[in-house]
């Protein structure tokens, strides 16, 4: 769209309110889009108290797993000065780690962890 602008230099009457009708909307949609986002909430979860059930089930939690399972990935490894990411290891370990809370899910998820893994024996 060009803008039109009459011969003293000023953007024509048309023009204006064009950019009048549109900007409020406009404007408003960026804010409600802003408020939006800030208003969610945020989530803090103590991982040593979270269930295997909770993690593979809780409607909160499980849709969060992969994130839980680097979590997890850094903490143990972390525990061990390890710097390194195995992705391929990484992925493995997860699965085993659910694998293990499919059959256990009273058991925490860090218990599970290392039991299925042999962490910490």
């Amino acid at each position: 769209m060009q803008i039109l602008k009459d011969f003293s230099g000023r953007i024509s009457t048309s023009a204006r309110n064009l950019f009048l009708k549109i900007c409020p909307p406009f404007l408003i949609s960026i804010f409600i889009l802003l408020l939006w986002q800030s208003a969610q909430a945020q989530i803090t979860i103590d991982i040593a108290k979270v269930t295997c059930r909770q993690y593979l089930f809780d409607t909160t939690i499980s849709p969060e797993a992969p994130r839980v399972a680097a979590w997890l990935s850094g903490y143990f490894n972390g525990r061990r000065n390890n710097t390194t990411i195995d992705i391929g290891a990484m992925r493995a370990n997860q699965d085993k780690v659910e694998d293990y809370c499919r059959l256990n899910l009273d058991t925490t998820l860090i218990d599970a962890a290392k039991k299925s893994l042999g962490i910490d024996k």
